[in-house]
């Protein structure tokens, strides 16, 4: 008999990443039967939460940051028991000899506060908005509402850091031509690009380059989820920070010569890169140092 054998790679992708299921907003829903996980149909009951213990001392309001939504006054966190729920200002109870936290079950009046960030961002969001069933970090801090409206209008989700991911493969290319990653002459001439690789000035579309180590070449799919993500942080800072837009991208071109950050998996350096073009292929072509250097 023979035995041949191969080293299988895995398929091309280029995808947001998403949470199974699909999470628009970092809060809590508080009912673990719910499928759903929507945050419209949870508010229309009365439900508890499990929330940092933020509450502001003269209106006597919860509140999901730490400033009072009312008077903008600044909010200390209270200690509590987690077994008879005093309020304390130590980190242990003295009667039940355990552990305080900065977190408790709430009564919240979840559908006050989101129509009042409706209002706020000026969009009612299409059912569903999804949450999560509780949260797991050290204080139960929750994202704002209106991230989670804000990611529903503009069609993305939320990883269970905070971040939006995309994934996509990597893919080594040392050359390439303006044609070929579906930019124009003018552009190429603006990164940098004079010269093909035979040293004559580069005046046709054809021309062959070849590509400086930080300039990568994403997927169409990946500049979608990018122009997306642009858009909703421009509405975060309009809407929630009372900010100026800093992107205004009106379409995938202006990401020509804007700066990324390429993340390996399992890693926690990225490296700087430049985007300079488009494939319609599912993988992110750049240079091998560029790839290399992530790991």
């Amino acid at each position: 008999s023979t035995f041949i054998g191969m080293r299988v790679g895995r398929p091309e992708k280029a995808m947001l990443r998403k949470m199974k299921p699909l999470v628009h907003l970092l809060f809590p829903i508080g009912d673990r039967s719910s499928s759903t996980r929507d945050l419209i149909q949870t508010s229309k009951n009365s439900v508890e939460l499990e929330l940092i213990n933020s509450i502001c001392k003269n209106c006597n309001i919860h509140s999901t940051s730490l400033t009072c939504p009312e008077c903008s006054s600044p909010i200390s966190p209270t200690l509590t028991c987690p077994n008879c729920n005093k309020i304390l200002e130590i980190d242990a109870c003295p009667t039940c000899k355990i552990s305080t936290v900065p977190y408790s079950k709430i009564k919240y009046p979840l559908s006050k506060m989101i129509t009042k960030a409706i209002r706020k961002v000026k969009y009612h969001p299409k059912p569903p908005l999804k949450g999560v069933i509780n949260l797991t970090n050290a204080t139960r801090f929750p994202e704002p509402i209106e991230k989670g409206i804000l990611r529903n209008k503009h069609k993305l989700s939320v990883y269970k850091d905070g971040t939006i991911r995309f994934d996509v493969t990597n893919a080594t290319l040392t050359h390439a031509s303006a044609k070929m990653i579906g930019i124009n002459i003018e552009s190429l001439l603006e990164l940098g690009y004079k010269n093909d690789v035979n040293g004559i000035p580069i005046t046709r579309e054809d021309q062959i380059f070849e590509l400086f180590i930080q300039d990568i070449i994403i997927p169409n799919e990946t500049a979608e989820c990018l122009v997306k993500i642009a858009h909703f942080t421009d509405d975060l800072l309009v809407y929630l920070y009372n900010e100026k837009p800093y992107y205004q991208f009106n379409s995938k071109t202006n990401l020509i010569g804007q700066l990324i950050v390429g993340l390996a998996p399992h890693t926690s350096v990225g490296i700087i890169g430049r985007i300079i073009g488009f494939t319609h292929s599912q993988v992110c072509f750049a240079h091998p140092y560029w790839h290399s250097s992530k790991r």
